[in-house]
């Protein structure tokens, strides 16, 4: 994750790598919380509630599910 947060800041915004480099960070950032919460879950230990904004949540879950979802099956 470390990497991956730090190479976007050798780049432009405006160059055509920098919104790769900007998802590979979600992505790792998403992938680690996905562990974390499967750590948690596991050892039935007690979690930090914390507030989350649903329609972020939502719409990573939409974009996963587009991407793992046959494209014959409508939006």
């Amino acid at each position: 994750m470390g990497y991956s947060e730090l190479a976007p800041l050798e780049k432009k915004e405006t160059d055509h790598e920098y919104d790769d480099l900007r998802k590979i960070f979600e992505a790792a950032r998403t992938g680690a919380d996905l562990v974390q919460r499967l750590l948690a879950f596991s050892r039935k230990a007690e979690s930090k509630q914390r507030p989350i904004n649903l329609n972020h949540t939502v719409e990573q879950a939409r974009k996963i599910l587009r991407r793992t979802i046959p494209k014959m099956i409508p939006d």
